[in-house]
């Protein structure tokens, strides 16, 4: 069963390949695509900077550099596991 990063991972391997070609309207279009899943699967905050883990991770993963794709997984993980953009409760009682 797919998990609900598929989608966003989909699309990011697409990016990479129209990155390749150079074809830089494509990736801006898919881009966007990708960060409007993103919001909604990891948040307003952590959506650019977990787009930008995964793509790293495959980015690796393509070139052959296992332990380097896995390095930016493990950051990713953690970053949605620990919730690190949340406010602190004393931060979110000020508000």
């Amino acid at each position: 069963m797919p998990n609900s990063y598929t989608p966003i991972e989909a699309l990011l391997q697409d990016l990479c390949q129209a990155a390749d070609k150079g074809d830089c309207l494509q990736v801006e279009t898919i881009y966007n695509q990708a960060l409007s899943q993103a919001r909604t699967a990891f948040g307003e905050e952590r959506a650019p900077l977990c787009l930008l883990l995964m793509c790293k991770s495959i980015w690796f993963h393509k070139h052959g550099q296992f332990d380097l794709a896995e390095a930016f997984n493990r950051r990713l993980r953690d970053i949605l596991r620990n919730n690190h953009f949340a406010l602190p409760a004393q931060e979110e009682k000020a508000l």
